[in-house]
């Protein structure tokens, strides 16, 4: 399915949600919201909404979110790599 393999797969994506993780730390939030370009999710940023208004808007305008990372990326890879939905991630295996 992918150009490498699963195991390197995995590495990238953790590494990815590492780098997420400190941004959502440093702006004192716990999750990150991973969507596409197609969801409009700097609208939001630049009217200084915050992220209970924006997942309470997502779930209104597109429904329930994908139940994992790896559910959103296979969506997208059947759907010649355009985000069909948006995941929330919760860093909850994640440590400091």
């Amino acid at each position: 399915m992918y150009k490498n393999s699963q195991e390197e797969y995995s590495d990238f994506q953790l590494e990815l949600r590492y780098i997420c993780k400190e941004i959502a730390d440093y702006f004192t939030s716990n999750s990150s919201i991973y969507m596409g370009d197609n969801y409009g999710g700097l609208d939001y940023v630049f009217e200084g909404l915050d992220m209970d208004y924006y997942s309470t808007s997502l779930m209104e305008k597109f429904g329930e979110s994908k139940s994992s990372l790896d559910e959103l990326i296979d969506s997208s890879v059947t759907n010649k790599w355009i985000l069909d939905g948006y995941y929330f991630d919760y860093f909850i295996d994640l440590t400091n």
